[in-house]
């Protein structure tokens, strides 16, 4: 304790009283001038005299602690404000311990594909390349080159549909004769193979159209070369069904390939006034409902329908053999059957050619020798199955 001093007056006072001697110290705040350690009177430490630390023993620090310590107290905010959207630190976030997260008891599975998706065995292509190129001076080695590439293309290229190993699914249907094997591992029931086949004739007798219930192949011709009128070709094929339900809603969709082909090819002999001509080509799936007494067939409606080709042609002229190709697998209609009743569910493929000829006296043309008129269409197609989906 330091002596009392006196002062001008001759009083003695005592040193005053330490104010913050009973607060106890922040072990954060910086210690005063008078008690701060001078470095050269610290002791140096010997690494061998400090304790090796076991990690083990250590507690993990948590990151948001000292972001919590800095966030004031506020009111709590309504959920899917901007601040919990940001996951900004909260008084709740701050407390909360990170979830601990232990492996995953599933084995990743190790394995890859033989190669690029584009792999084929390119070898053999390009022997084949090398030889057609090789004898491109000769066109009858040549030929034997194409048809060895053309080969050796589906050979490498494409795949035998594999079988399957389940039952006869309820709602494929397949054209009589076809190789179930193709479609499924096991036979298709009899009800689920194509039962009808349609085409036109004329005067009772085939007119060039054709279908097939066995194969699903079917060919519409119309030939209005004659120019005796304007002229449909059409054929169809189909199955039928006996809806269980009082009323179902049924989805027919049809795969179809094929080709269609047009010719306009008019030169007449004699003076022309006005001629036009109309082509349309048309791939169509409906339903008929059979009237079990007559056995007459009753459009259903609504119909689905494709355009195949469709185009007008006037005066005289002509052009070359128009051949387009198709495939697609939704050509398709929703239909609404009552049950207990037989429908007839089908496609059918139409070539239709109209015209209007005129002489110069406004007359209908009439033929005449020397006339040079090929006015045909046609539709090639096959019609591999029909699924019908309630």
């Amino acid at each position: 304790m330091c002596p009392a001093e006196k002062d001008q007056s001759g009083d003695q006072h005592a040193d005053p009283p330490d104010q913050h001697a009973d607060r106890p110290a922040d072990e954060n705040a910086d210690p005063p001038a008078d008690r701060t350690e001078d470095p050269a009177d610290v002791a140096p430490v010997d690494p061998a005299d400090v304790a090796p630390v076991d990690p083990a023993e250590v507690s993990p620090v948590d990151p948001t602690a000292d972001a919590a310590a800095e966030v004031p107290d506020a009111e709590p905010e309504l959920a899917g404000t901007h601040r919990q959207n940001r996951r900004e630190a909260t008084e709740d976030a701050s407390t909360a311990r990170s979830e601990v997260r232990h492996p995953s008891n599933v084995d990743s599975e190790v394995g890859a594909p033989a190669g690029p998706i584009s792999f084929v065995r390119r070898r053999e292509i390009e022997a084949v390349h090398h030889e057609i190129e090789l004898n491109s001076g000769n066109p009858a080695r040549t030929l034997v080159g194409v048809r060895k590439y053309r080969e050796a293309l589906f050979t490498n290229y494409f795949r035998a549909r594999a079988p399957f190993v389940v039952t006869w699914p309820d709602n494929l249907y397949i054209p009589a004769d076809a190789d179930y094997r193709t479609y499924w591992s096991s036979p298709a029931p009899d009800d689920h193979r194509f039962r009808y086949r349609w085409a036109n004739g004329r005067d009772g007798l085939p007119d060039g159209s054709d279908a097939s219930e066995k194969t699903g192949r079917l060919f519409s011709w119309v030939n209005a070369s004659a120019m005796t009128s304007g002229d449909i070709g059409f054929a169809g094929t189909g199955v039928t069904l006996v809806p269980r339900a009082s009323l179902s809603s049924v989805t027919v969709t049809a795969s179809v390939d094929l080709v269609a082909e047009s010719r306009w090819w008019f030169l007449p002999a004699g003076p022309i006034g006005f001629a036009a001509f109309s082509y349309r080509g048309t791939a169509y799936v409906a339903g008929w409902e059979i009237d079990p007494i007559t056995g007459a067939w009753e459009l259903l409606s609504p119909f689905g329908s494709r355009t195949l080709f469709a185009f007008d042609e006037s005066g005289k002229g002509g052009s070359a053999i128009s051949s387009q190709r198709h495939a697609f697998t939704d050509l398709s209609v929703t239909l609404q059957l009552r049950g207990s009743r037989t429908y007839a569910i089908g496609v059918a493929l139409e070539a239709q050619i109209s015209f209007e000829c005129r002489d110069k006296s406004g007359t209908p043309y009439a033929p005449q020798p020397g006339d040079d008129v090929k006015l045909w269409a046609s539709i090639a197609g096959i019609v591999p199955s029909i699924t019908l989906t309630t």
